[in-house]
């Protein structure tokens, strides 16, 4: 069976070489998200390593609160570096200051904020700065900075320049040196800026005596985990004291758990979805294969073969496909983990690396899953082969059955049904159905579609291909009897492509649902005439000082600014917006149902309708809260309302907040237009005083909208791009099966040609062939993802901001016009093959 395993695959190899290519694309993909992530992780463990070999030890407060969006940790007294100082062991100690700060470029640009870190802070003198100066000198006074060497060569900035740090008020600063850490080549996109160290507490902690943390080093021959344990009994409570290597796990965790963990589950889905429509791929030429070889198979059992041994010859021709193309993709795998790296690096995360990190374990696991993919797209057509009688040595011509059992459609419209059943339930308003389950139906009703397929696919092919017989005469009702004559095949081919369009539809649909959401919760919700935003997500924000600018402008009526922050109410974290409540109800329509905003003042707070029942909380009750400086305080619940969408939920008072909050965090200014003044006269004073604090220009409703809508554009396309695999990967699999075809029908090619079809009606039947059967899976793609993208959002706007579906009717036309596109594009070299074929040879003259 091995010989002759072997010499059919070189018999083959032809055929078998698109199959292959969707094997090695698929574990290209999954071998290069691991090589990434393994890459990203080595990188931020010498980077942070790198960072923390100066310190020993570090002392800082036991007092955290912090969300996904926010975080904000207790300072300690800075007082305590003299006791620190006479601990036995202890070589030197010294304050640590930082805070969030963005540096602006030489073109008046703030860098960062999209991710990396924009971190200022004191420069420390001696041995505990793991930064060393390569140009100038230290900061001395204010006004003076210095800035790591990354941000330097990118921001065009050098010793001398005169720019801005956002801290998030604008500071003028001249930079006198440019410091760069040893043996850490990338920063992540990270900036770094260091004031002297009075200066950083002015900037970044209000002038208080107080440090973000204190370093140690430790004397010489000195274990820095018993220092640590010695240091911990002198700490007054509140406090404590971990090692630098402590430290260094802490900080490679939380990026692994907030950043890394899901950018590579993020990727793992997309190669997930590869590998799926490489398998339908895989299955589907094999199951052509072994209907084409039906006579070879019935001639082996017809000599002596049992079952089991023509099984085995179908399942060691898939191994060694799968070995091969599976062991080509892994290595493939690191030049595309590569250019991964470059793309991000283009996007602007430019993350830390240490070369790539490539660990044998990860290749292997990739080449498995490509092997077991491969071995298990085989199995069935392998049994398929097995059942085929010695009898059908005897036939002239064997193919695929046209019929399928009624067991089959009736276990795959069954499953069809309980998938949609789970899908509609939530859609339709009948039960709140987790996620889970829908997400499970939509699998259903995928595998349901994928069994059914089949007993569709004759009817479907008929009525897809029904006007080719008027556009293309009888060249397009061959295509079309062509794309019928097999409804397996169809089907099986079909399905690869529906499930690639099928993703990258529930995506297009969802992120129109996330659009038109945040219209309804801005038309619902903003009372406001513009919005001053801040660009990006992690930077400092806006200038705290800028809403009382505007406010005093003769143009603004309101102008009221939206500062985030977080409490821990119990032992959980939550958001909030702090914000001028007396001013709130002209800017916001929150919808109040319980109170009032203008009882929010001093030890009140206001609520969300949803986070009272989550949390068991009601009108007129009292919580107690929890600081991140500390200070806990009993609030009183003055305002339940309905609207949570723009005011998180929890409101505070912007003076209760500004007592205990490190550094401002003003995220949005809501401004209304003073009666009788233009919204273009309103909208220039804005940006005047705007742009004397670097600020983005004010947008009106509309381009508020447009805006959040454009941060949800960005990211479809890189999830388009990713599954742009997915579609070669089904293109692959249609044209792989054209070309089964052709090679099957050769004599009734030739025919054809005999009578009288020229080459280019030959090419445009193929053509034609292949776009009936794409335009069968895109149709069940599209509404494969617009029902599961339906079903989704009802399941989730009863816990999240997305309350309105909504599905683009022109992006969907355009996905089903590329659906038929790519067929074509996949019938053009079998087209080119039929055409070029030799007419005599194929008749056997």
């Amino acid at each position: 069976m091995w010989k002759l395993a072997l010499a059919s695959v070189r018999a083959n190899k032809r055929r078998l070489v698109g199959t292959s290519l969707s094997v090695l694309f698929s574990v290209a993909f999954l071998a290069g998200t691991i090589v990434l992530g393994d890459t990203m992780s080595n990188g931020f463990d010498a980077a942070y390593s790198t960072f923390n070999s100066t310190t020993d030890v570090i002392v800082r407060s036991t007092s955290v609160v912090g969300t996904d969006d926010s975080e904000q940790r207790q300072p300690v007294p800075a007082s305590l570096v003299d006791r620190l100082t006479s601990i036995d062991g202890v070589a030197a100690a010294e304050p640590q200051i930082q805070g969030i700060t963005q540096l602006v470029d030489s073109t008046g640009t703030p860098m960062g904020g999209d991710g990396p870190p924009t971190i200022g802070g004191s420069w420390i003198e001696g041995p505990l700065n793991p930064f060393e100066l390569t140009q100038g000198r230290a900061p001395r006074s204010a006004g003076e900075v210095v800035i790591d060497r990354g941000s330097a060569t990118t921001g065009g900035l050098r010793v001398g320049s005169t720019t801005t740090v956002l801290a998030p008020g604008s500071v003028p600063v001249t930079i006198v040196g440019i410091a760069a850490v040893t043996d850490v080549e990338s920063l992540g996109g990270a900036t770094f800026t260091f004031f002297a160290p009075e200066v950083a507490r002015d900037v970044l902690l209000g002038g208080r005596d107080e440090a973000s943390a204190l370093i140690i080093s430790a004397e010489d021959g000195v274990d820095p985990a018993a220092l640590s344990r010695r240091v911990a009994t002198e700490l007054p409570d509140g406090t404590e004291a971990l090692t630098g290597e402590q430290l260094t796990t802490e900080q490679v965790d939380a990026v692994g758990a907030d950043f890394l963990d899901f950018l590579r589950g993020f990727l793992l889905v997309f190669s997930g979805v590869a590998m799926l429509v490489a398998t339908f791929s895989i299955n589907n030429t094999f199951s052509v294969l072994i209907a084409q070889r039906a006579r070879e198979s019935g001639l082996l059992r017809a000599v002596g073969a049992t079952r089991r041994q023509v099984v085995s010859m179908i399942a060691i021709e898939s191994a060694v496909l799968g070995l091969v193309a599976s062991v080509a993709g892994a290595f493939a795998g690191l030049g595309l983990a590569q250019g991964l790296l470059l793309a991000f690096g283009a996007m602007g995360l430019d993350l830390p690396t240490d070369g790539l990190a490539v660990r044998p374990v990860g290749l292997i696991v990739a080449a498995s899953v490509g092997f077991v993919t491969t071995m298990f797209a085989g199995l069935f057509p392998a049994i398929e082969a097995g059942r085929i009688p010695p009898i059908a040595a005897l036939r002239s011509a064997a193919a695929e059955a046209r019929k399928v059992s009624l067991i089959r459609s009736g276990i795959g419209a069954a499953v069809l049904t309980i998938g949609a059943g789970a899908v509609a339930a939530s859609g339709l308003g009948w039960w709140d159905a987790p996620v889970a389950v829908v997400a499970a139906g939509a699998v259903a009703m995928l595998v349901g579609m994928v069994v059914v397929g089949p007993v569709v696919a004759r009817q479907a092919a008929a009525f897809i291909g029904a006007p080719l017989r008027r556009l293309r005469g009888i060249t397009g009702d061959l295509a079309r009897q062509n794309a019928m004559r097999s409804p397996r095949r169809t089907a099986r081919t079909a399905a690869a492509l529906m499930v690639g369009v099928g993703v990258v539809t529930l995506f297009t649909v969802f992120g129109s649902s996330l659009v038109a959401s945040v219209d309804d919760a801005v038309a619902g919700s903003v009372r406001a005439d513009f919005v001053v935003s801040s660009v990006g997500f992690s930077g400092p924000g806006l200038d705290p000082n800028l809403a009382g600018r505007l406010d005093g402008l003769d143009e603004v009526a309101d102008a009221v600014a939206l500062e985030r922050g977080a409490v821990r109410v119990g032992k959980a974290s939550t958001d909030l917006l702090a914000i001028d409540t007396n001013s709130l109800t002209r800017v916001i329509d929150a919808d109040v149902t319980n109170g009032s905003f203008d009882a929010v003042t001093g030890d009140a707070i206001g609520i969300s309708s949803s986070y009272a029942e989550e949390g068991g909380l009601s009108y007129g009750e009292t919580v107690d809260v929890t600081f991140g400086d500390g200070a806990e305080r009993t609030v009183r619940v003055a305002a339940v309302y309905a609207k949570s969408e723009i005011l998180e939920d929890m409101v505070m008072p912007a003076e209760t907040w500004a007592a205990h909050r490190s550094q401002p965090s003003v995220r949005r200014i809501f401004v209304n237009t003073a009666d009788g003044v233009s919204a273009t006269e309103a909208r220039s004073a804005i940006d005047a005083i705007g742009s004397t604090t670097n600020t983005p220009a004010a947008m009106d409703r509309s381009e508020f909208v447009d805006d959040v809508a454009g941060e949800i554009g960005e990211v479809l396309s890189v999830i388009y791009v990713l599954l742009a695999l997915s579609v070669v990967i089904a293109l692959m699999g249609i044209a792989n099966t054209i070309s089964l075809s052709v090679h099957e029908r050769r004599a009734e090619i030739a025919l054809l040609r005999a009578i009288g079809q020229v080459r280019g009606e030959t090419r445009a039947m193929v053509r034609w062939e292949a776009a009936v059967i794409s335009v069968f899976g895109t149709i069940g793609g599209v509404g494969l993802g617009l029902i599961a993208a339906w079903g989704l959002v009802s399941a989730l706007s009863t816990d999240s901001e997305l309350s309105s579906f909504a599905a683009p009717i022109g992006q969907l036309l355009i996905i089903g016009l590329i659906g038929g596109v790519v067929g074509i594009a996949a019938g053009v070299r079998p087209a080119r093959r039929a055409a070029r074929m030799n007419v005599l040879d194929a008749i056997g003259i």
